[in-house]
């Protein structure tokens, strides 16, 4: 007795929080540190009873399974306050000697504060650090994901290709800190000319950006290159600084259809913007028009 006595004292007190079902899920043992450390709140907490009712159909598969193998899970949680907590759960399973599911052993721990610094690292390496827009490797990823949504949602996918013309006379005549400042000054002007949350810009390299507009025609697309021009025409009236600089902006749509080749769209994209500055600068041009 006194040994048994000493060993839910040790779990009593354990860092984890410990949550013991049997095979009628019955919660045959639990610990404090499962409500007061983890959730910091009273077993009679609305917050708590809801996780244990959510818990309870998010593992209640698991006995159902002769598995023998110890399982780990992150499961998420929104609290009331509207706040997320994130939980790593290791399930072990005890059997008797028929084999029969006795009793699943749960150990919780609060990872809250390692996905919170996780998410933060991920979202840093999604950034460009002088412009603060988002990098050329979150718009390749991005990009898969649209042409994705593209084909099954048979809506069309537009892409913008901005190049700032003339950049080069900038750093040349002004030194590369006001050249970094007006990239940062046009990043944020194109930023502002999108409109809706699931339109972005991703600074594509140098003095190049692109846009990814989805569920966007090439006349919807038009009407955004325009709007970044009118907002760029408005900083050039009032510094002098970019007088000498303007936009050249290509535009491709990709219409649904299978087997969607992502190089192939940069591509075109690409040439259009090339024709715009093969033509004078300071164009939007449209790939259809040129090449179909």
């Amino acid at each position: 007795m006194k040994n048994i006595l000493n060993l839910l004292k040790i779990l009593e007190n354990s860092s984890a929080g410990i949550l013991i079902f049997d095979k009628n899920k019955n919660i045959v043992f639990n610990n404090l540190t499962f409500s007061h450390n983890i959730f910091k709140i009273d077993f009679e907490n609305e917050d708590f009873i809801s996780f244990l009712n959510k818990f309870k159909e998010f593992i209640s598969e698991e006995f159902g399974r002769s598995n023998l193998e110890d399982i780990s899970y992150e499961f998420e949680f929104t609290l009331k306050s509207g706040n997320l907590i994130w939980i790593k759960f290791d399930i072990k399973k005890e059997f008797d000697n028929n084999k029969n599911l006795k009793y699943l052993i749960i150990t919780f721990f609060d990872i809250t504060e390692c996905k919170k610094k996780e998410f933060e690292y991920k979202k840093k390496s999604q950034i460009d650090f002088l412009t603060n827009v988002y990098n050329r490797n979150y718009f390749e990823e991005k990009l898969d994901i649209e042409i994705q949504r593209c084909t099954r949602s048979e809506k069309p996918l537009s892409i913008l290709m901005i190049d700032v013309d003339n950049f080069k006379y900038i750093n040349d005549n002004f030194g590369h800190n006001v050249g970094d400042l007006i990239l940062k000054n046009i990043a944020n002007i194109v930023k502002l000319s999108l409109h809706r949350k699931s339109d972005f810009v991703s600074r594509y390299g140098g003095d190049e950006f692109i846009c990814l507009l989805p569920y966007t025609d090439s006349k919807g697309a038009v009407v955004v290159s325009n709007r970044i021009n009118k907002k760029f025409d408005e900083i050039k009236f009032n510094n002098s600084l970019y007088e000498k600089i303007t936009l050249s902006i290509g535009v491709y749509t990709q219409l649904p259809e299978k087997n969607i080749i992502k190089e192939k769209i940069i591509e075109n994209v690409d040439k259009a913007l090339y024709y715009s500055k093969k033509n004078g600068k300071n164009l939007i041009t449209l790939y259809d028009d040129i090449y179909k």
